[in-house]
This record gives C-alpha cells, structure tokens and sequence, in this order.
C-alpha cells in the first residue's frame, strides 16, 4: 500500500513543483496557530472531559487532524524553495485525509494519547530549530508517521518494528529509516514528552482552538463560584445595612443636637 510514497529527491534540482500562491510567510507551528480561535458558527457542541488522559482518543485524533489542517492550510501559501525543501516533502499530497491517516496509524500502530499530543510537541520543538521547516500538506503526513514511529520507541511499553510502522503508513521501509533518521536530527534527539502539565497545556489548546469542542465544566468549581458570589452579596448586603445604621445613628445625632441625646 504506497500511501505516501511519492517523495522529492532532495539533490534533484529539476523538481516540478507547481506553486499558485507567490506570498511570503514565516513557518507556523502549532503554538501560533492554535491561538486563533475557530470563528465558524456551529451550533455543536461537545464537552471534553478537563485532563487528556480521561478523553476518548478518537476525540483526540479529531482535534490534532483539526489543527493540522489549520497549520498545513497556512503553510501552503509559503513558497517552495530549495532552502525549505526537505526529505519530508512529496511531490504531491497524499489522497487520504489527515484524520484517516491519523486513525489508520493509531489503530494499526497501538499508538496511545501521550504519543500524539507529542506529535505537536515535535512540531514546535523542529519549527524553534529550523525556521525554514513546515508543515504543509506535502509533509504532514510523511511527517506523522515519522514522529509517531520515534514517540512510540521513546515512551511506549509496547513498539512495533518500522516494517510494520510503514506497512501502516503507506511508505517503504527504507524510506521510514532515512525519514527517522532526518526526525532525529532535526529535533537532537530530543523525544522525551513526560511532563504531564505540557501535554495538559497542548490538550487545553487544541480544545480552545476547536469549532466544536469544549471543556467540561467543573461542577465543584462552578458551586464554589456560586457560593462565593451569593458570600459576596450578602456581605455588600450587610454592608449597605450598616451603612443605612450608621448614617440613623447620625441623623438621630444631629436633630437632636449632641448636648440634647440622652
């Protein structure tokens, strides 16, 4: 099954690559997109549970593929140059959506939740070093399995062997091996993602940048507001009336006149 196996060869300089848009951008990562809220009205909603580790993974697929989307639309309009041309590009995008993509990897591949929020984490951790790396849609899916296949042996109990990561890919193996290979350079090696408040605070973004999803309430939190609102009014309450006491006491003294009040 060749998904994805229609790369550029990085010394060819004779590529034909069609670009339609001229415009000049910088490389967009995750973290900037994912602070642009998703505007479109849709009466939807969903409710995500508050830590990533409690959300149904297919929840999760959807929201990654939902950011992907983003970032690849935006990094389309770049200009394909020789600088920014790497192994990771095809000649052209794969049919296969990234969501089916995703779902294809996760439920051939045992890829768990930590594994995919890495995913993003990767995309940061590369675009920080390489300012002229990006994800479009000539990338994101070489890219996809070439970061879950290195998070998987980084973080997971169970791995499988890269013959199997690119039989569920769609890419030969020698490919996945040059692919894994560059991964590892171009990040330093650096795979670890353990720090469970950065993959909360990538959950929390994806969540936030979603048409449809939102976290679920806090039940606990929501009373403890309510408490405390009801707290303060009857404190502005008690207040007021000791206010109105105090200014009694006062007309009280001064009708009398203050040699006259007993």
């Amino acid at each position: 099954m060749d998904i994805v196996n229609n790369n550029f060869n990085n010394n060819n300089s004779n590529n034909n690559i069609k670009i339609t848009n001229s415009k000049k951008f910088n490389n967009s990562s995750f973290l900037s997109i994912s602070k642009s809220k998703n505007n479109s009205n849709n009466n939807s909603c969903i409710y995500l549970p508050k830590n990533f580790y409690e959300v149904e993974i297919n929840h999760l697929i959807y929201l990654i593929a939902e950011m992907l989307e983003k970032l690849t639309k935006y990094n389309d309009q770049i200009t394909l140059t020789k600088e920014n041309l790497t192994r990771f590009h095809s000649r052209k995008a794969p049919e296969i959506s990234i969501y089916d993509y995703l779902k294809r990897i996760v439920k051939y591949a045992a890829i768990d939740k930590v594994a995919l929020l890495s995913l993003l984490i990767y995309i940061d951790r590369i675009c920080k070093r390489h300012r002229l790396f990006t994800i479009s849609s000539l990338t994101v899916h070489r890219f996809i399995i070439t970061s879950l296949t290195c998070a998987s042996k980084a973080m997971c109990d169970s791995i499988c062997t890269n013959a199997h990561y690119s039989k569920v890919g769609g890419i030969h193996i020698k490919e996945l091996n040059l692919l894994e290979l560059e991964f590892l350079f171009l990040i330093d090696w650096h795979l670890s993602c353990t720090d469970v408040s950065e993959l909360q605070q990538y959950y929390i973004n994806l969540v936030r940048q979603s048409s449809i999803y939102h976290i679920m309430p806090d039940p606990e939190k929501d009373d403890i507001d309510t408490k405390t609102k009801n707290l303060e009014n009857n404190n502005n309450i008690t207040s007021n009336q000791l206010n109105n006491n105090n200014m009694d006491i006062y007309n009280s003294y001064n009708s009398k006149g203050l040699h006259d009040v007993d």
